[in-house]
């Protein structure tokens, strides 16, 4: 039987070679299934959104059970934080907002105003940010969570190692200005201030962005056990979902 470490090196160097489009003995197989771990091994989603250490758990669990999988894409812990900073909207939590076994929910609602586009170009993004998290999360709760996340992030990459799964990204999130501004402002006030102000917009959009290129390039290096890849996409932003006519 193979030994663990062993299998865990051979699947690093499958899914390094299938990234570089090196030929493979096998198609690797990367689990993103979140919301799904907990129900099929029999948790509740309140208890998944509200003990991390638990939701990384049945995240490994659920990985033994199906098998096949080579890696996930990241740790198995919620994500209604991470959710609110991308959108900054409010996240309804099960147990809490909602039934304990209801998905998590974004709360669209127009929290950002057409004054913080003035207010992103004059004080610029971090500090934005900074100063409008708090109309949307707990922010003792916030803390605490972040806290967990690199106090614990480290020894949660060893588990997955432990067990021969690759983590394929170390969990970092970085938003494009579209989907933030679209959840903070509503989809529908959004879409009129993209015709009736779109050079406000257009400005407070580069002031994210360049603040967001920043912030990945001063982004430390992943551990040398995780991919570090990065997954390019959108939600709200797909080309198919807006009217270009």
């Amino acid at each position: 039987m193979i030994a663990v470490e062993d299998l865990y090196q051979e699947r690093f160097a499958r899914i390094r070679r299938a990234i570089a489009c090196e030929p493979v003995t096998q198609v690797p197989v990367i689990q993103m299934a979140i919301a799904f771990n907990p129900r099929y091994m029999g948790m509740s989603i309140a208890k998944f959104c509200a003990d991390p250490e638990a939701a990384n758990q049945v995240a490994l669990d659920a990985l033994d059970r199906l098998g096949g999988f080579d890696g996930a894409q990241m740790g198995g812990a919620a994500p209604p934080m991470a959710l609110a900073t991308l959108w900054l909207s409010r996240i309804l939590i099960p147990g809490r907002d909602l039934p304990e076994e209801s998905l998590w929910q974004v709360q669209e609602a127009e929290v950002m105003t057409q004054a913080d586009y003035d207010a992103v170009i004059e004080q610029g993004w971090p500090a934005f940010f900074g100063s409008y998290l708090p109309r949307v999360v707990d922010m003792a709760e916030f803390g605490a969570t972040m806290g967990w996340t690199a106090q614990n992030g480290a020894r949660i990459n060893q588990l997955y190692r432990d067990r021969g799964y690759v983590l394929v990204s170390n969990g970092m999130f970085a938003n494009i200005p579209f989907e933030a501004f679209c959840g903070g402002r509503s989809m529908t006030k959004f879409i009129f201030d993209l015709h009736r102000i779109p050079d406000k917009v257009e400005a407070a959009m580069k002031v994210m962005h360049a603040a967001t290129l920043a912030q990945i390039a001063a982004a430390p290096p992943c551990p040398p056990d995780i991919i570090g890849g990065s997954w390019v996409g959108g939600w709200r932003a797909a080309s198919g979902l807006i009217a270009v006519n």
